[in-house]
C-alpha cells in the first residue's frame, strides 16, 4: 500500500534516572518500537522493521550487540517483553496465520508457542525469573477478555479470572505471586489484584471514572495506575496492604503510562509539558499526595517534531523509551502493523479499544 501519511521513524534511547546520559541506541530508517529492558539495565529487546518485516531484536544498553532474535519472511513479530533476569522473552507473532504468543530464550533459542487458537492474546507480562507469563485474551466461551497464565515453556495454560466485562492489561509482580489488572465489570474500569494461584481476588479502586494501565512492583505491595481527575489524566499509587491511595501528580496537564520499579520507590511516566510529551520520574511514591517529580528528558522542547511514543520502563536506574524522528522517505507501512500501532498509541493516551471474538480455548 502507499504510505498513508508522513510517518516518522522511532529510535530507541536510554537515559539515566537522574536525567543525564541520554544515549541513542538505534539509528536506521525503520521504526523501532516497544522497548523492554532487563533488571540491571544491560539488555534491551524491541521490535523493528529495519529489515522490512517486523522482527524481534536485542541490543546492549551501551549500543553494541544489535542482534535479530527472530527471522520470518511472511510474518510479523511484535510487542516483546524481557524478564528481569534477562533469560526469557515473550512476544506476539502471526507466523501461523493468526497472532499468537511465543516465548524464547534471550539468545533466540527454544522458541515455544504459548497459545494455539484464533483469539486475540495481548499485553503479555513476564515474571522476573522468566518462568511465568500473564496475558489477556478474548478466547473465552463468552468472548469477553480474561486474564490467563502460562509457563514460559508452554505448559500450565489456564484462565485466571472469570468476571463479567473485560479484564485486561495484566501485570505480574516480579516474584510471580500477584497479577494486577484493569476490569470494567463494575461499569467503570477499576484496578484489581489477584494471586497467581487464583486466591485473594479484590478490587483496589472504586471510582466513577476509568482507572487504567496498572504497573506493579516486585513483591506486589505497590501499584501505580492512571486515572482522570478534573478532566486531566493523573498518576495514582495504591498500597495493596492498606488500600491507601495517593495522588502522585496534580497539574493541569495529562500524565499517563506509569511504570514502577521493583523496589516500589520510583515511578516513570509520560507527561505533557507546553504541548510536548516528556518523560518524568517520580521520586516520592507514597505517603504524601502529589509526590515530587523531576523531568527526565527536556530534549523534546527543542525539537517541535519530536514526541515520545512508547511506554516508559524504569529498571535499574535507567529509562528506556522510543522517540519519533521525522522521516522523509515514502516507506510503506503494513496495514496490520499500522492498525496495531495506532491502537497502541490510543491505548496509552486514553484506554485500549475493546475487541471481541467468540472463539474458545
Amino acid at each position: 500500500m502507499a504510505n498513508p501519511g508522513p510517518f516518522k521513524t522511532l529510535q530507541i534511547f536510554v537515559v539515566n534516572s537522574n536525567g543525564t546520559g541520554m544515549k541513542q541506541l538505534t539509528n536506521n530508517t525503520g521504526s523501532n518500537l516497544v522497548p523492554s529492558i532487563n533488571g540491571n539495565g544491560t539488555l534491551i529487546v524491541f521490535y523493528s522493521n529495519m529489515g522490512s518485516a517486523y522482527q524481534i531484536y536485542k541490543i546492549k544498553s551501551d549500543g553494541t550487540g544489535l542482534t535479530p532474535l527472530t527471522s520470518t519472511t511472511n510474518a510479523v513479530n511484535t510487542y516483546p517483553a524481557v524478564s528481569s533476569d534477562g533469560s526469557r522473552v515473550v512476544f506476539e507473532s502471526n507466523r501461523t496465520g493468526i497472532m499468537e504468543l511465543y516465548s524464547m530464550y534471550s539468545n533466540g533459542s527454544r522458541l515455544t508457542e504459548l497459545t494455539t487458537n484464533n483469539g486475540i492474546h495481548e499485553h503479555a507480562s513476564i515474571s522476573s525469573d522468566g518462568k511465568l507469563i500473564a496475558f489477556d485474551s478474548n478466547a473465552t466461551m463468552v468472548g469477553n477478555r480474561e486474564i490467563f497464565l502460562v509457563d514460559s515453556n508452554g505448559t500450565g495454560l489456564h484462565q485466571l479470572t472469570s468476571k463479567p466485562g473485560d479484564n485486561a492489561n495484566p501485570v505480574i509482580s516480579g516474584n510471580g505471586k500477584y497479577v494486577a489488572f484493569q476490569s470494567n465489570s463494575t461499569g467503570h474500569s477499576e484496578i484489581w489484584l489477584i494471586g497467581t494461584d487464583g486466591s485473594g481476588l479484590r478490587q483496589l479502586t472504586f471510582d466513577a471514572v476509568d482507572d487504567l494501565l496498572p504497573s506493579i512492583n516486585y513483591d506486589g505491595s505497590v501499584i501505580v495506575y492512571q486515572t482522570t481527575i478534573n478532566g486531566y489524566s493523573q498518576i495514582m499509587v495504591v498500597n495493596t496492604s492498606t488500600g491507601e491511595i495517593d495522588q502522585l501528580t496534580n497539574n493541569q496537564d495529562n500524565n499517563f503510562s506509569p511504570s514502577i520499579d521493583g523496589t516500589g520507590s520510583h515511578v516513570a511516566f509520560q507527561g505533557n509539558v507546553a504541548g510536548f510529551t516528556q518523560l518524568f520520574l517520580a521520586i516520592q511514591v507514597s505517603g504524601t499526595v502529589g509526590g515530587a517529580s523531576i523531568p527526565a528528558n527536556r530534549f523534546a522542547l527543542l525539537a517541535p517534531f519530536l514526541v515520545t511514543a512508547a511506554v516508559v520502563v524504569l529498571i535499574g536506574g535507567v529509562f528506556l523509551y522510543a522517540q519519533h524522528w521525522c522521516k522523509t522517505d515514502s516507506q510503506a507501512f503494513p496495514i496490520d502493523i499500522l492498525h496495531r500501532y495506532l491502537n497502541n498509541l490510543a491505548r496509552i493516551r486514553l484506554h485500549r479499544s475493546k475487541r471481541r471474538n467468540n472463539s474458545a480455548l
